[in-house]
């Protein structure tokens, strides 16, 4: 990888919706959270496939990458789950290619900008990783093999992997945490939640016991971590999900 490319500013938000309807007064808060950033991961939408339109139906000028957890011709035994969105607006002066993936915990596009001195290539993964306990360390683990094998089959300049991981760095008994570590490590990827840019205090509080935690995440190739300005998170009282929007602004 090239070391310190120059960015046009860019900012990227992640968040888990924790479900949304066709027409549901969360897209209200979805598209102000969509006018305050360029690219926006969303985790969580609890939407079938054939369900996808929804997002240009609600939000403005859009355009996206979809993926269902769910087949469209399965009978719920309970509420929808799962699910994952890349939205980004129609007017970003860049070209962006939806890269395929198998998993359903995942998403992918190729972002590619022009600069004065060439173009930039951005691979950017959304990730929705399954609950932190050790019944669920394989489908961890598949997830993350995948993203290593996309990012070196394509071999692009940048890479950014960002969403819900769904473990706290501060686990340091969870094998969840354990793996996601080895992973930065192996692949030469940094969590930004160990700069001086992060001000990110939790990103998810439980609806059941108020309990606080970090565990959506940005993880970026070492050549953009100075590139970085900031990160931070939302705390608002029309957010509805139990997640926070987290944002990495890119000089």
């Amino acid at each position: 990888m090239a070391s310190s490319p120059h960015h046009a500013p860019l900012v990227i938000t992640s968040y888990n919706l924790h479900g949304v309807k066709c027409h549901d007064s969360k897209w209200h808060y979805l598209q102000n959270t969509m006018n305050h950033c360029d690219i926006l991961c969303v985790q969580e939408h609890w939407l079938f496939n054939n369900q996808s339109h929804v997002f240009s139906d609600n939000l403005d000028n859009v355009s996206y990458c979809f993926k269902s957890a769910m087949e469209d011709d399965i009978v719920l035994a309970g509420r929808p789950f799962g699910g994952c969105c890349i939205v980004w607006h129609n007017s970003l002066q860049c070209q962006i290619i939806h890269v395929e993936c198998k998993s359903k915990r995942l998403c992918c596009v190729s972002v590619k900008m022009n600069r004065n001195d060439g173009q930039i290539s951005l691979l950017l993964f959304n990730v929705y990783m399954p609950c932190d306990n050790s019944g669920n360390l394989s489908d961890f683990d598949d997830v993350l093999s995948e993203i290593s094998a996309i990012a070196y089959s394509r071999n692009e300049e940048c890479v950014v992997c960002i969403g819900d991981f769904n473990t706290d760095f501060s686990r340091v008994n969870s094998e969840h945490t354990k793996s996601l570590i080895s992973f930065l490590e192996r692949e030469g990827l940094t969590s930004l939640h160990q700069s001086s840019s992060y001000q990110v205090d939790f990103t998810f509080e439980s609806f059941c016991d108020r309990s606080r935690s970090i565990i959506d995440h940005v993880l970026v190739s070492g050549n953009l971590a100075d590139t970085v300005n900031t990160v931070t998170c939302e705390h608002s009282p029309d957010n509805i999900s139990d997640h926070c929007p987290v944002s990495v602004h890119f000089d």
